[in-house]
């Protein structure tokens, strides 16, 4: 991989292959048998059964397509990423359909190892022999093996891979118990890379492993705390492969769920767990996010067929210091699949020394993929499209009506044309109405006649019909305070949340633990949310008399407010054709302003807000648009002449330890982040120790045998942890306030209740924390057992 991101390639490189001997194509063909032989031997060798198992599962496919399907593409690093994603769709595809057809033959379980071999040896040879002379050659082997030995000393490179050492050691240390340091300083070493490379010379390769590894730095320091699966969606898309696995057969009515229906979560780390012979875990932490680091690569890579070097790395920058990216996109394993794919397909579409039908059928593909991998991303890419197909060609009628009839009163159109790009003239691709026409039909007939999970279709179109045709409004997400929008406050959202449950007990008669007269019963107080204490720094400036809590909040809101007004510099400059934006395409221009109107959806409509969270569908939007901050940037600072690069360098400084938390982090008294501290709301509620997996696995083996029974705890993510413990006869609830508790069920009272008497729970798009009465179940119930931290009742 030391060369993947090498940059164009001369027509003698490309050309280089077919001068190779015939017999490379034997040879190559030997290795894969020896390596598939391997792998189907099950032969466990640290290290390198993961090696040779990727090598051919991914690599062989990769290298042989880049080299043959791709080798006319002169941006290298495009035809690679373009190989790549075609072999993890192929992976997604092949595996279902085997999953399919299998049965049929009598194989009822046909998610194992030899099936995944015999398919993955009769693609790899399909594509040796297809490739013949262009396949891979020894000349090719020994070019990578000089430029790797003739590599120099990059200081950006250098920091990068200095970040994702102390980014995978503060994690070990974390989950050790240990303080957070070592996390801290490996954001600020990430973002010190990033800043160091935008202010150097722009070298391309540079550029592109800079951005690799600061990304790959970024989400290992989150995916990897915990020693077990930690965070909040990936609980239940690890319960989705949970289930896959344990059938070795995937099927919607095995989990009737939306999460079930991505295969990103069930199939593709079935395939990588038995082909690679690593626990499911370790592809969720770790293989997950090494995929998704490559899509600020492409985000750059699409970035500088548009724009100028600089404007294409700060986009790239700002998509990974954007709050999600660091926070949340590790836990998101579906969604992480689902951009690759989605920037892919935008990449595509700026290929214009492609063939029209090849770019059609690329971004089809890869919206195939978005399809089958996460249903929220293309619902809000269908919106993006849909808006993008009739703007672009309802406007240049309603221009030419316009025209003509100012022509026929003789005036003159003042606008016209103001919405037009200069590039040349490209055949549509990701926009083109045939494709658009395939990826509506495609999420259809994936959510609905297939998969039977087509609820959030339905949610998605009567949320959107009921806020801007009948005017119906419900709470939205609190996300949308960090770019400024208000909404209910908490309390009220609390109040809300309580009453719903007394509804709920009072239209579901049973057995309850509590009276609904007794002070048990009555609301709960919320609390603030838990933070992390002040550190010594943090101490010595409230000793000053500044309050360093409030100095968290004002810069990360201000960090918020200079994004979106880079932003709308950005997106005034694309309207107003200025220098920077010349090269965009109508396609391309057309396709950022419809990712900004979907995004205005989710905002406008708080029912979708809720659902999905602004900053999410931000970061999603970021794929398209995040190069348009780098435009406002640079025409900010392009009037400084030679200091522009060392102003854009200190502002991806200033906004990076603002928004990776390393500021917040240095002061103290914030809510936290998991990735860099033992403590905070989010430690509290998603993190998980070897007491609780304890107590957890002893209810499991408890339960098991002992027919139908009903297991409460506190929220969905332990809730979901927990079914993939339980035999399938129990039934796990979250029906954890006091008010709910019925008789018969055992209680599993997580660490946030026992050791610091909170309980949190998700409702209209925001998190609320309340006090928990722990002398309640100690009063009312039997505890039957404890390791400490966590305690079950009955």
């Amino acid at each position: 991989m030391s060369v993947f991101f090498a940059g164009e390639s001369t027509t003698a490189e490309r050309d280089e292959a077919t001068r190779d001997p015939i017999g490379v194509p034997v040879l190559a063909i030997l290795a894969v048998l020896a390596g598939e032989g391997f792998v189907l031997a099950d032969i466990d060798i640290p290290v390198v059964r993961p090696l040779v198992g990727a090598a051919v599962l991914v690599g062989v496919p990769t290298f042989v397509l880049a080299r043959w399907s791709f080798w006319h593409f002169r941006d290298r690093v495009a035809a690679r990423l373009f190989a790549l994603g075609t072999t993890l769709l192929g992976i997604l595809l092949g595996t279902l359909l085997l999953n399919t057809l299998l049965p049929f033959l009598g194989i009822a379980r046909p998610l194992q190892l030899p099936a995944f071999v015999t398919v993955s040896t009769i693609a790899d040879i399909s594509l040796l022999a297809g490739a013949g002379r262009r396949g891979p050659g020894r000349s090719e082997v020994g070019r990578w093996l000089r430029r790797s030995l003739r590599a120099r000393f990059s200081p950006d490179i250098t920091l990068a891979a200095l970040a994702l050492v102390l980014a995978v050691g503060g994690a070990i240390r974390l989950n050790n118990g240990a303080d957070g340091w070592m996390a801290v300083a490996a954001h600020v070493m990430a973002v010190a890379a990033l800043a160091v490379s935008f202010l150097r010379p722009p070298r391309r390769h540079r550029h592109q492993w800079t951005i690799y590894l600061a990304a790959v730095a970024l989400l290992l320091g989150t995916s990897l705390r915990g020693w077990f699966i930690t965070g909040h969606d990936i609980n239940l898309e690890y319960l989705s492969w949970v289930i896959t696995a344990r059938h070795q057969h995937w099927s919607m009515a095995d989990f009737p769920s939306a999460y079930h229906a991505c295969l990103s979560v069930n199939l593709l780390p079935q395939v990588f767990s038995t082909f690679l012979g690593i626990p499911a875990v370790a592809v969720f932490k770790v293989v997950a996010q090494l995929l998704f680091a490559l899509v600020p690569v492409t985000v750059y890579v699409t970035g500088r067929r548009l724009f100028i070097p600089r404007v294409a790395f700060f986009g790239a920058a700002v998509f990974m210091l954007f709050p999600t990216f660091t926070t949340d996109m590790a836990y998101l394993t579906r969604q992480e699949l689902a951009f690759l794919f989605v920037a892919l397909a935008v990449l595509a579409t700026c290929l214009d020394d492609v063939r029209p039908r090849t770019r059609q059928l690329l971004t089809f593909a890869f919206g195939v993929g978005v399809v089958v991998s996460h249903y929220s991303t293309t619902y809000l890419l269908i919106i993006m499209l849909t808006f993008t197909l009739i703007a672009s060609r309802g406007l240049p009628l309603l221009e030419r009506w316009r025209r003509e009839r100012a022509a026929a009163h003789g005036r003159s159109w003042a606008l016209r044309g103001r919405y037009r790009a200069a590039r040349p003239r490209l055949s549509w691709s990701l926009a083109a109405p045939g494709v658009v026409l395939g990826l509506i039909i495609s999420a259809w007939g994936w959510s609905t006649p297939i998969t039977h999970s087509g609820g959030h279709l339905v949610d998605v179109v009567s949320n959107l019909s009921g806020a801007l045709v009948e005017g119906k409004l419900v709470a939205g997400s609190s996300d949308l305070k960090f770019i400024g929008g208000g909404g209910p406050s908490a309390e009220d959202r609390f109040s809300d949340y309580y009453a719903a449950a007394r509804e709920l007990r009072d239209a579901e008669k049973g057995e309850y633990v509590v009276p609904p007269d007794s002070v048990d019963a009555a609301e709960p107080e919320l609390l603030d949310p838990a933070s992390v204490p002040p550190t010594a720094m943090g101490r010595d400036v409230a000793d000053v008399g500044v309050d360093p809590a409030a100095v968290n909040a004002i810069a990360r809101t201000l960090a918020g407010v200079v994004l979106e007004l880079l932003l709308m510099l950005g997106v005034l400059g694309l309207v107003l054709r200025a220098r920077s934006t010349r090269v965009v395409g109508r396609e391309q221009f057309w396709l950022m302003l419809g990712s900004l109107v979907a995004l205005a959806a989710i905002v406008v409509v708080p029912g979708l807000s809720a659902d999905y969270g602004v900053l999410r569908a931000f970061q999603q939007t970021l794929i398209l648009v995040a190069p348009l901050v780098g435009v406002g940037l640079w025409s900010i600072v392009d009037w400084l002449g030679r200091g522009a690069a060392r102003a854009g360098a200190l502002t991806i400084a200033v906004l990076g330890v603002v928004l990776t938390g390393a500021q917040s982090a240095a002061l103290g008294d914030y809510p936290g982040s998991i990735a860099q501290a033992n403590g905070g709301q989010y430690f509290q509620m998603l993190y998980v120790d070897q007491r609780e997996m304890v107590a957890e696995q002893w209810l499991g083996a408890h339960l098991r045998g002992t027919g139908p029974q009903f297991v409460t705890t506190n929220g969905t993510v332990v809730m979901t942890r927990m079914e993939t413990l339980l035999p399938e006869s129990a039934t796990v609830l979250d029906n954890f306030l006091p008010l709910l508790l019925q008789r018969g069920a055992y209680v599993v009272a997580s660490p946030e209740s026992v050791s610091y008497g909170r309980a949190t729970v998700f409702h209209t798009g925001d998190l609320l924390t309340y006090a928990y009465p722990r002398d309640f179940l100690e009063r009312r119930l039997s505890l039957i057992y404890s390791t400490g931290d966590t305690e079950i009742y009955r």
